[in-house]
């Protein structure tokens, strides 16, 4: 199918001063009988604007769309050039040489090898590397490199909610029209300490960080503590909070016959066909126990009611929540290079809890309360985050032009700093770049000279000079961060191979997983959903472990076993001899001899009913498997067992014992498929490593399904290693004080 461009209109002073011909185009011999759809505009007449007139959302697009047909898996639509033309109002040719341009220059495009001389006309460009990353992710170019520069440092979290919130419209801070000083407060609350001066030239990474403080508040003060109650209470952990009603607590809102129960927290029943209606129970006050009728419109969750009262849209929370699960999962079904050097990197972020912001009674002189951002977001990251964000704004200073913004791949001292250009270089003298500029002949702000001009660093007009910034704290990191912007991606192209076209790689500057995870290491191990137990077997015969009684031992017990092994299933040793007849009993003979637990029956999504959950240190799965190929059973099954090994964590603490660590092996589809990192996350399970699965190393082992003896292919196959963010869990339990 034929692309079409979404081109902008042009602005309103061009609009008001040229009149728009509405004619209809005359169908070609060759279409169809149909004919065109009337246009608002001409194409001669929308390209006979001036070059500084094209808005930028035509050229951002148009960047979008050259990269997005060069990575096209069929050759008939890798021509760029050719497809677009034959667009309905196509951009003008210079416009599209342009944007290759610029994709050239940033490495995201380079040109086909020579072809022999009996062919007619050189191959289009082809995507590179890095521009095929960039291409798959759902997001524009600009935040997709954001992402990855971010993952350079271990900030791919932050970074990838960063390049969500910023395309994200209304942002997850309520701006209401005609409020703007309400606004500016807003941000100065959940925004960094800079944030709280008058709008300086930065306001605009203040507004994105304030943001990223918002999410982070919601997620941790509110979701987290949800999420605490259900895995407390034994419930599966939901993965759409809205999706059911029944049974829930929310509140009532806008009843004009019962004005008196608006805001009281009722019970939702079932719905009333019949009505149409909802039936629902008052929990409190003196019309605790009623029963009333209610339409859908009058009930409003806690969640809802938790974001209005905060000023946040709750629209705007699980659309970002969404699109940066859903980003997370491209980035790992890839596995480029560069996630290992993110894991390798990543630092842990504080947990606070929303009772340390509460302001604390004080005289005029005291300092004001620590802000949300300062609460939520470590220093290092607040620092790189702001330095990520400096990297997205315009050159100010004149004789740059819009096809040479970007990240400039120069590495030579008498090419300006791509940072002091946008008068955000934190290194001051000790950057190795030119800090010379041109004289500026752009009028001077008089917003700006009041301290209060809108556009801040995007203003067209100049602003006054300011001093430079020269950050002491991190200044390393920093450096580094400004040295990699400004040579390019062009030497970090290694880190964004995929892992279809490399496999596995352990070894190397351009690793993409670590080695096979050693379990001979472990003093105690729970293997989960065995088929016919041979690998089991083949561990048991490396490890050579200790007999693992089924009985609760002591801590002591258990550290003086080199290894404690239990290997479960959830079929009866019947049915496993009749689903594989052929080396079941061998494998549970040898688990038998070599003193290992054998235990059926052991539902994974029941398992926190299980003693010997209480005494390993380790859980491991391999290739867990509903009975179904579809995503959703497989999705609810690794949910459930995540929340389940959550609740076995919280009675750890309480006994002062650390949580287990969990191996789970799946293949790299099935990770974003089944959404398995946002489930983790749920459950305060973070990923902590990506490890070799090679099913060779153990002797006798080839993968089988539980009611099939036929090995089957898993597909490119790694262990993810995950571990429980104790900070996180105990931040949201809201019985301790």
């Amino acid at each position: 199918m034929t692309p079409k461009l979404c081109l902008p209109f042009p602005n309103a002073r061009t609009r008001t001063r040229t009149r728009t011909p509405t004619h209809t185009r005359i169908p070609p011999k060759s279409s169809s009988l149909h004919p065109t759809p009337p246009q608002l505009v001409t194409p001669r007449w929308y390209h006979n604007f001036p070059d500084y007139e094209i808005a930028s959302l035509q050229l951002q697009l148009l960047r979008k769309e050259v990269l997005l047909l060069s990575c096209a898996s069929s050759r008939s639509l890798t021509d760029a050039r050719k497809i677009i033309e034959s667009c309905l109002d196509p951009p003008k040719a210079r416009s599209v040489e342009l944007a290759e341009a610029w994709l050239r220059q940033n490495k995201l495009i380079e040109p086909n090898p020579p072809q022999p001389l009996r062919t007619r006309r050189p191959l289009p460009p082809q995507p590179t590397s890095f521009g095929r990353l960039v291409d798959a992710l759902p997001i524009d170019i600009p935040g997709a490199q954001l992402v990855l520069l971010g993952a350079k440092f271990g900030l791919l979290e932050e970074a990838v909610t960063l390049a969500v919130l910023r395309c994200t419209q209304p942002m997850v801070l309520k701006r209401e029209p005609n409020k703007a000083a309400e606004y500016e407060a807003l941000v100065r609350r959940y925004g960094p300490t800079s944030a709280r001066t008058a709008r300086a030239d930065g306001f605009a990474e203040d507004e994105v960080l304030a943001n990223l403080a918002a999410f982070l508040s919601f997620q941790r003060w509110y979701c987290d503590v949800q999420r605490h109650h259900r895995i407390d209470a034994g419930e599966p952990v939901s993965s759409d909070a809205s999706s059911e009603l029944k049974g829930r607590h929310v509140l009532l809102q806008n009843l004009r016959n019962r004005a008196e129960l608006n805001g009281a927290l009722v019970a939702v029943g079932k719905f009333n066909v019949a009505r149409g209606r909802y039936e629902v129970r008052v929990l409190g006050g003196q019309w605790a126990g009623e029963w009333i009728l209610v339409r859908r419109a009058n009930l409003v969750e806690e969640e809802e009611a938790w974001c209005r009262e905060r000023q946040l849209s709750h629209t705007s929370l699980l659309a970002v929540a969404r699109t940066r699960a859903h980003v997370l999962d491209t980035l790992y079904r890839l596995s480029p290079p560069i996630l290992q050097q993110h894991l390798g990197l990543r630092r842990p972020q504080p947990a606070p809890r929303e009772a340390e912001l509460t302001p604390q009674a004080g005289g005029p002189e005291d300092p004001p309360p620590p802000s949300l951002f300062s609460l939520l977001v470590s220093p290092r990251s607040a620092r790189l985050s702001r330095k990520l964000l400096q990297t997205l704004r315009k050159a100010v200073q004149p004789g740059v032009a819009e096809e040479q913004e970007g990240y400039v791949a120069v590495a030579t001292e008498r090419h300006p700093c791509f940072f002091h250009l946008r008068k955000c270089c934190s290194l001051g003298d000790k950057c190795h770049f030119s800090h010379t500029q041109a004289e500026d002949r752009r009028p001077l702000c008089r917003f700006a000279m009041q301290g209060n001009c809108r556009f801040g660093a995007a203003c067209k007009d100049r602003h006054p000079a300011t001093p430079p910034v020269t950050v002491a704290e991190g200044f390393a990191e920093l450096e580094e961060l400004q040295m990699q912007v400004q040579g390019g991606f062009g030497a970090m192209m290694p880190l964004f191979a995929s892992a279809e076209l490399t496999g596995a790689v352990c070894v190397g500057g351009d690793a993409n997983c670590l080695p096979p995870v050693d379990y001979s290491a472990f003093k105690s191990l729970l293997l989960l959903g065995e088929g016919d137990f041979t690998f089991a077997a083949a561990l048991a015969r490396k490890c050579k472990p200790k007999k693992a009684s089924r009985r609760r031992k002591s801590s002591a017990a258990v550290e003086a076993s080199p290894l404690a092994l239990w290997a479960t299933t959830d079929q009866t040793e019947d049915q496993v001899r009749r689903s594989h007849p052929g080396r079941s009993a061998d494998a549970l003979k040898s688990l038998r001899d070599h003193g290992a637990a054998v235990l059926f029956g052991v539902d994974a999504r029941e398992l926190d009913y299980q003693k010997a959950l209480d005494q390993v240190e380790s859980v491991a799965w391999n290739l867990p498997f509903s009975g179904v190929e579809q995503a959703e059973p497989n999705h609810l099954m690794m949910r459930a067992f995540f929340g389940r090994l959550a609740r076995n964590a919280l009675s750890r603490a309480d006994s002062g014992q650390s949580p287990p660590r969990l191996f789970l092996t799946v293949s790299i589809n099935q990770l974003a498929d089944w959404g398995l990192l946002a489930a983790a996350d749920d459950s305060f399970l973070q990923l902590d490593s990506v490890h070799k699965f090679e099913p060779a190393d153990f002797d006798g082992y080839a993968p089988v399904r539980n009611d099939r003896d036929e090995p089957f292919d898993a597909g490119q196959v790694r262990t993810f290693g995950f571990s429980f963010d104790e900070p996180r869990l105990h931040a949201s339990d809201p019985y301790v004080p």
